[in-house]
């Protein structure tokens, strides 16, 4: 189904308040509200709900994931920044290219998280 999770939810409580009411006694004679089609597409709503919410977390998760490596990657990104602009104005570093270097491999770390999920993790989804 291609419908918009607002869409599935009109549908399904529409389905659901059919089925509440198909037992009553004030129904009229012959008129029928719930048919066994429609337990078959009430289940077809549930499935696709649920998949679409799992699939709009996996996807949240992914988007976090990759704005956490990429805020990491510009914090040592700056760090750099200021060991390259202003060397002596860190006097808890004696060796700056040691510096910058840890650095470099802080901002390599986040960088392949990124390309792990891009290659393996968001790429199975196409």
């Amino acid at each position: 189904m291609d419908l918009t999770k607002e869409e599935l939810s009109w549908i399904y409580w529409g389905l659901q308040a059919q089925r509440a009411y198909h037992c009553t006694p004030d129904i009229p004679y012959g008129v029928v509200l719930w048919e066994p089609w429609k337990q078959t597409f009430l289940n077809k709503v549930i499935y696709e709900q649920s998949t679409m919410s799992c699939t709009n977390m996996r996807t949240k998760l992914i988007n976090a994931l990759k704005a956490h490596a990429n805020g990491e990657i510009q914090k040592h990104l700056a760090n750099v920044e200021v060991y390259l602009t202003n060397p002596a104005g860190i006097g808890e570093h004696s060796d700056i290219t040691e510096a910058i270097g840890c650095e470099l491999d802080k901002i390599a770390r986040y960088h392949d998280q990124i390309e792990v999920l891009n290659n393996y993790v968001v790429k199975k989804d196409a």
